[in-house]
């Protein structure tokens, strides 16, 4: 038997923090929305909107899964504590929480490399391209001088290898989003 007091109806209900979606069984809520803000300020990256978050966070934890596969991702402290040496201000977040951070960023880098590396071949052709139909008119549009191709081309072929590697994980993320279960509430 149940007994209640009458203080049971004058209980109410606080919220406190919400879901903002669920990835496989992954809860992302909205305070680790904000803690993820902060981290970002604190490391120097681009803040993003909470809409674009908020998919960097989905996409994060569906790659993190696929990393769990993955031999060899293993972060050197040395690493870490150098990439620390740079912070200046934690903002108020853990530091446990950016080293946290710093070592999941790390890692994907790492997985990326591992990954894609092997199969993303950028040609002399792209290269000559990307230069005549790219850079040449974009440097002329700028008024700085041209250079030649040659003292530029590794520094073209890592900006194709990038472009190229992120249309790779584009279409793995796609592809992860869709056989994995990610529903969105905000």
């Amino acid at each position: 038997m149940c007994c209640l007091s009458g203080n049971w109806f004058n209980a109410r209900a606080e919220v406190i923090d919400r879901i903002v979606a669920v990835v496989d069984s992954k809860i992302i809520t909205l305070s680790d929305l904000r803690l993820e803000q902060e981290i970002q300020r604190v490391l120097g990256d681009p803040v993003e909107t909470d809409e674009d978050l908020l998919k960097s966070l989905i996409d994060r934890t569906l790659l993190e899964e696929e990393m769990a596969q993955f031999p060899s991702l293993d972060v050197d402290e040395g690493e870490i504590d150098e990439r620390m040496k740079e912070i200046s201000d934690l903002r108020g977040v853990a530091r446990a929480a950016i080293q946290n951070a710093i070592i999941r960023k790390i890692q994907r880098r790492k997985y990326l490399e591992l990954r894609y590396r092997q199969f993303i071949v950028v040609s002399s052709e792209e290269i000559e391209k990307e230069y005549e139909t790219a850079f040449v008119p974009e440097a002329v549009r700028r008024g700085i001088v041209v250079p030649e191709l040659k003292t530029i081309e590794e520094d073209l072929r890592m900006i194709l290898f990038e472009k190229k590697l992120s249309q790779e994980l584009e279409a793995s993320l796609r592809d992860l989003r869709v056989r994995n279960n990610v529903e969105r509430f905000y």
